[in-house]
């Protein structure tokens, strides 16, 4: 007598019978109850393989389906990240504004410092200058000779 066989081969009928299979032990592996993930309800008109097709597509559809919601998860991620690399992108291009407007101050305080203690010696040291020129000097001129006017006429 023939053995049966399990289409998907989820068991192993083989096994189960032992040894001679008989009309008896075939059908006692037949009518065992067992939980099967593979077993697939009969459907009228359609063979073992047709069967076997339907789990196949049924099955490619839920793994695109979870497929489309983990891309979908990804995409929302990334959304998220992105927006909140821009919001930091805009925080530090407000403080970086922020930072070049109080450094510009700062430089034109500087230069306006600079500009006027410079200012203040040059008015100081024109005015000692100026003092320095209206004293008399010890020839009793108010200048100081010019050391070119010293010297002899070429021979």
């Amino acid at each position: 007598m023939l053995e049966p066989v399990c289409f998907v081969n989820a068991t192993n009928f083989h096994q189960e019978i032992g040894g001679e299979a008989t009309q008896g032990s075939v059908l006692t592996a037949i009518k065992a109850d067992r939980s099967c993930d593979e077993f697939v309800s009969w459907t009228q008109g359609f063979s073992p393989k047709e069967h076997a097709e339907m789990l196949q597509q049924q099955a490619l559809r839920e793994w695109q389906r979870e497929r489309d919601d983990a891309d979908r998860a990804w995409r929302e991620r990334q959304a998220d990240r992105e927006h909140a690399w821009r919001e930091q992108q805009a925080d530090r291009e407000r403080h970086w504004r922020k930072e070049d407007r109080r450094t510009a101050m700062m430089n034109l305080i500087v230069a306006a410092a600079v500009g006027l203690i410079g200012g203040a010696v040059t008015l100081i040291a024109a005015n000692k200058l100026a003092w320095y020129q209206n004293q008399p000097l010890p020839s009793g001129r108010m200048t100081v000779p010019n050391p070119i006017d010293n010297l002899d006429p070429p021979p």
